[in-house]
């Protein structure tokens, strides 16, 4: 019921209702808030506690409005999200990267809203991404609806998806990557690199996937907003 109450409101409500959601999780002082905080004490140890306090709360409050736009976008029938973007430029780049023969590799990290520049990487050209499913079952079925509006090609986070990202870049298209993730299978596929001082397990497939195929890199992300992001991308 509450994804569908979600799905119906507008863009902007979509937000404010997520973004209240997260001021609740965060005076709920749960996991989510906890691990913000945590992260932001490793990071940050040279910030006084208020200071990370309230980073902290917009962290999550942030966290909150973006989820609830995914949502939104997901559960919609309509497919001009991108127009939401001023993805013209980022577009363009794209399109003359791609004419360079090798494939495009757009890395998308856990940033903004990633959801919506999905509905313009297809403008560049016919585009694969890799999925995993969801930690909440529910959003499973509501998010491959979603993506599957946008024209993106899903494929699993498997050897035969890995291989249908291969194969898409030597046809010359465009896949995309969540670089930030946890590597599957540890450091069979990632390396620990410091992250903020720490040790972090990193993935290391699009370093790979860039060399094995000679494929230029897009790194992109929207910055949320309540009515609309703005894209920020940078060629690697």
């Amino acid at each position: 019921s509450l994804l569908r109450l979600i799905g119906s409101l507008p863009f902007g409500a979509a937000g404010m209702l997520g973004a209240l959601g997260g001021r609740l999780m965060y005076l709920g002082n749960g996991r989510t808030a906890h691990t913000v905080r945590t992260n932001l004490a490793l990071c940050f140890p040279e910030i006084d506690d208020a200071e990370r306090g309230r980073m902290a709360r917009a962290n999550v409050v942030e966290t909150g409005r973006t989820l609830a736009q995914m949502v939104n976008i997901w559960a919609s029938s309509r497919t001009d999200w991108g127009k939401r973007v001023d993805g013209e430029a980022f577009v363009a780049s794209g399109r003359a990267l791609l004419q360079r023969g090798n494939g495009l590799i757009v890395a998308l990290p856990h940033l903004g809203n990633w959801e919506l520049i999905a509905y313009l990487v297809t403008r560049i050209g016919p585009t694969t991404a890799l999925y995993r499913p969801p930690r909440q079952a529910a959003l499973d079925p509501l998010m491959r609806a979603g993506r599957g509006r946008s024209g993106i090609t899903p494929v699993p986070t498997d050897r035969q998806g890995l291989k249908a990202m291969h194969a898409a870049l030597k046809r010359g298209e465009l896949i995309v990557i969540l670089p930030d993730q946890v590597p599957k299978g540890g450091g069979a596929s990632g390396v620990v690199a410091p992250f903020f001082g720490h040790p972090a397990m990193t993935m290391t497939l699009l370093g790979r996937m860039a060399r094995r195929n000679d494929s230029p890199v897009l790194f992109a992300y929207a910055v949320p907003g309540d009515l609309a992001a703005q894209l920020r991308f940078e060629e690697l």
